[in-house]
């Protein structure tokens, strides 16, 4: 009797496993959650950011179909792509693609460390954004009129594998909301870019790079990737500004995510 209840506990065991697994690759990494955020006091009529980060574009073209459509039917003012939008110099094609199907909507993007670790070209990079209305900043700014009120994008290199700097950006303009992106959010613990050096706060900061820890055990985060520092995902309050680190769309290196869902990020400001 004692080995044919090893037995059944082992089968049970083997049936849970594997649900796990089907449900970790099959299911839980196209079960998009849409998270809506209000900052600040917004007029009755806000600017809609929807911030898609992380989205490591890939031969999936029926999940990018989703996540194109999910975003279409939110009607967004602005998107802003925070990093990793692809890790593969193969998958240039797949962001034109990707793009052109958003070339209604203004886009505004900034690197992410795979982008650098991929070696894709970045003047390419730049060059295909350009074509399809996206602005890519790299310690750049730009501001966009929308909904007669002014709304100022500054965008930082990537704190993991690039080189972040202030310098370009001008403290403040009058009568302008400010959101500052940043693919890492580690460089938010760094002293090196505190708000009292560099004199730059903002209304929003968007962050992503954590996957929310992509693979989570009852809650726990196991791991989140160097570049990250202490934080996770949500809403944090930094020297800065208030700070999103978003889960992001898609996955990296193993492509499943287990209590952490890809996350579409929307901001009223």
């Amino acid at each position: 009797m004692s080995d044919l209840r090893k037995k059944i506990s082992l089968l049970i065991f083997l049936l849970i496993l594997v649900t796990a697994l089907t449900y970790a690759y099959r299911i839980e990494p196209r079960w998009i959650e849409i998270t809506s955020h209000v900052i600040g006091q917004p007029t009755n009529d806000p600017i809609k950011i929807i911030q898609l980060t992380d989205l490591h574009l890939d031969s999936d073209t029926d999940y990018q179909k989703q996540v194109i459509d999910s975003v279409l039917a939110l009607e967004p003012d602005i998107i802003v792509l925070s990093g990793d939008v692809i890790d593969d110099p193969e998958h240039l094609k797949t962001l034109k693609t990707f793009l052109k199907q958003l070339s209604n909507v203004k886009i505004v993007a900034t690197l992410g460390n795979w982008e650098y670790w991929s070696k894709i070209d970045i003047e390419q990079l730049q060059q295909i954004y350009s074509e399809y209305n996206t602005s890519l900043l790299i310690n750049a700014e730009h501001v966009y009129e929308i909904h007669n009120r002014k709304i100022r994008f500054l965008g930082l290199d990537d704190y993991t594998a690039g080189k972040p700097s202030f310098g370009n950006f001008r403290s403040t303009i009058p009568d302008t909301v400010s959101v500052l992106i940043e693919h890492s959010p580690g460089l938010f613990d760094d002293d090196e870019f505190s708000y009292t050096k560099h004199h730059i706060k903002t209304d929003l900061c968007l962050a992503g790079h954590t996957h929310g820890g992509q693979i989570t055990l009852f809650g726990k985060i196991l791991y989140t990737p160097q570049g990250s520092g202490h934080f996770t995902e949500g809403l944090y309050q930094t020297n800065i500004c208030p700070m999103y680190v978003s889960k992001g769309v898609g996955t990296s290196i193993i492509p499943i995510r287990f209590g952490s869902r890809p996350e579409i990020a929307v901001f009223f400001i």
